[in-house]
Parts: C-alpha cells; structure tokens; sequence
C-alpha cells in the first residue's frame, strides 16, 4: 500500500509543481492560479461531505482503486485537448477538479483502511513511515520536475507521468490483501452518517481541539503556498529550478520531522493538545522569518521549518484519530477533519490570489500573526475545557 502511495503521490507532486510554476510563469501574478486552486479546494470541500461516508460503509479497498482509474482517465483525457494553459483554463480546471474530487475521496478510505489492517501498536510507525515517504517524494519531486521544465519538458508531460502514475497506484493497490465486513444493511445518508461523525468528535475535547485550530492554521499555511512560487519567480527573480529547490527545502523539513517522529513514537505526543499548539507556534514563526528576512536563503530555511511543523502536526493528528475514534466512525471523524481543513483553503486561495502582488512580502508577516493569533484562541479553548 505505501508503494502504491508513493508512486501516485510522486505523480501529483509534479503536476502541482507544473500548474503551480507554469500558472505563474504564464501570468506573472497569483490571480489565475489563485482562481484555479480556489475552485479545486471548493470541490475538495464538497466531496469531502460525502468521502467519510462512503469510507464507513464501503470497501475502502475498492473506493481507492476507483479514484485512481478515474484520475488517470482525466490526465490522460485531456492531452489531446490542452494547448495553452490560459486559454483552455477551463479544461485545466475541469481536469484538476476531477483529479482533486479523487483525493477527497481517497484519502478519507486509505486512512481509515488503516485503523483494520495495521495493528493498533503500529499505527503511529505506520503514519510516521507514510509521512517521511510523502515529503521524500516532495523533495525528489520538485527537484525533478525543475529539471523537465529546465529541457522544455510542458504541462501535457505532467498530466501523462500523474496518469502513469494512478494506474500503477491501482495495481499495487489491487494486490493488498483485505477483508472487507460490511458494517449494516442501513441505506447511505449522508447527513445522518455526518451527525454520528460529528457526535464523535463533541465527545473527545482533544479531537475537538484539533478541528478548531486547523482551519486557521490551513487558511495561513494555505497563502504561503500560493505566496512561495510568487516569491521566487516575481520577488526574487528566481527560475524553475530555484523554486523547485525551495519546495524540495519544505520536503526535506518534513523528513527531519518525521525522522524525529520516528525517534519519540507520535502516539506518545498524540495525547498531548500542547503538540499541535507548539508545531502551529513554530508555523507561525517560519512565516514571520520570511518577512524580517527578505531573500532565498532565509525563505529556505523558512520553509525547512515550516515542512518541519506541518509533519509533525499532520502525523500527531492522523495517529490520534485512527486511535481514539471508534473503527466504525473512524471514516467520518477523517472527513470532519478535512472538511475543517479545506472549508477556509478556498477563500485563502482567492483572496491571497488577488491581493498578494499588493501586499507582496506583507503577506508573510499578516499569515504569522493570524496564526499566531488563532493558536492562542485554541489554548484559551482547550485550557477552558480543562
């Protein structure tokens, strides 16, 4: 299952690294892919809905290989039809709201396959194993893709390798041994299945904690990946492979962070509200280094740290949910979850998207102080619940 991850996982990062660096390349301005990533992270909201539903009451085995041959059938779909990534924005934003409706609905029945074929002891090295393989990818994947767009390489050679690279996801996904157990003969209701989800989640005051604080921490975290293709290529002047680079640096933090992980087991932090205060504070502080700082070499650091705190806090959240939730809602709380992450990413997207050649370096300094602020309403939250 993790080579299967791993693989489509390196597809995406590419075509991510393409649209994001050919959008701006194209325009020289965060508009249109503010737009773009605006109107994906909407459908990703919305099917996100349904997506923990559909985990619980179906083979998540099965849910994840549909997604794969869908997405695959878009990349390679739209080939023939893709031109100009401008003027056929809308067959690009077709294509990657159909490749990101399959992440919403993976990612909810891969995490929640987890919680019936990993041992409950193995659950936190499994994620934690997961996690360093994913930022290993992020940092191969940027450095690989600067190295295609340096030898011409287009946005249509992307969409075939994250093709390729769904269909072998399949395959090797096809091949994990699991048994599947329906759960009851009850009929699909999205809202009732919702209301359990979220009844879930009001009796744990630590999950609960957790899905305060991610939606500012995603809102923040969300225009510094719109800010970081602007910064290199329109602040700094910079070329594809120094972004690549950059994006590499924000990887090669989440290896170390999961490295550390791997040394202290997550499920020991996992328990503990303070983690996700003190990985947000660290966010916090990478941003704010990016605006005293002012050049490539302090936005490396910046976004080394940055990768550092968003493992760390990713591979807390996931471990404490596949163990505190029940099996049988395990599905619906991972939902709630994204749900909260993605319901602010597409405002962040549009609004950052028009304002950042406005606020230029500012915005580094505006998404710090709100996380910032959004950490310490958390604790006053948690501290009063307790």
């Amino acid at each position: 299952m993790l080579t299967g991850y791993g693989i489509s996982f390196m597809g995406d990062v590419l075509l991510i690294y393409a649209t994001n660096w050919f959008l701006v390349v194209a325009t020289h301005n965060t508009r249109l892919l503010g737009i773009v990533n605006g109107i994906i992270a909407f459908v990703y909201l919305v099917v996100n809905v349904v997506a923990g539903s559909l985990a619980d009451r179906f083979n998540e085995k099965h849910i994840m290989i549909m997604c794969d041959l869908a997405s695959a059938a878009a990349c390679w779909g739209c080939v023939p039809f893709l031109h100009s990534i401008t003027r056929e924005a809308g067959l690009l934003i077709a294509v990657l709201a159909v490749l990101e409706a399959g992440v919403a609905c993976y990612t909810p029945a891969s995490k929640a396959i987890v919680a019936h074929i990993i041992p409950k002891k193995r659950i936190a090295t499994f994620n934690t194993g997961q996690n360093v393989l994913a930022n290993v990818v992020r940092v191969g994947g940027p450095l690989v893709g600067g190295v295609f767009v340096s030898l011409g390489a287009s946005l249509t050679t992307f969409l075939l390798i994250d093709g390729g690279s769904f269909l072998l996801s399949a395959g090797l996904t096809a091949v994990v041994g699991y048994h599947f157990t329906a759960p009851d003969d009850k009929p699909l209701r999205i809202i009732r299945d919702l209301q359990e989800g979220v009844r879930a989640v009001l009796v744990d005051r630590l999950i609960l904690t957790l899905l305060i604080l991610t939606p500012p921490i995603n809102f923040f975290d969300t225009a510094f990946a719109i800010g970081l293709p602007y910064m290199v290529k329109v602040l700094l002047n910079g070329n594809g492979r120094l972004y690549g680079i950059t994006t590499a640096a924000l990887a090669i933090g989440g290896v170390v962070g999961g490295i550390v992980l791997a040394v202290r087991p997550p499920h020991r932090s996992a328990t503990k509200a303070t983690a996700f205060f003190w990985n947000a504070l660290l966010d916090a502080g990478a941003l704010f280094l990016i605006f005293v700082g002012r050049n490539y070499l302090v936005i490396i650091v910046a976004v080394f740290l940055s990768g550092f705190a968003q493992t760390q806090y990713n591979v807390n959240a996931y471990t404490m949910i596949q163990i505190h939730a029940a099996p049988e809602v395990v599905g619906r709380v991972f939902s709630l979850l994204f749900i909260s992450s993605a319901v602010t990413t597409p405002v962040a997207n549009f609004l950052f998207g028009q304002v950042m050649p406005a606020l230029q370096w500012n915005f580094a300094l505006l998404a710090a102080v709100g996380m910032l602020v959004s950490v310490i309403g958390a604790w006053c939250y948690w501290k009063r619940q307790h």
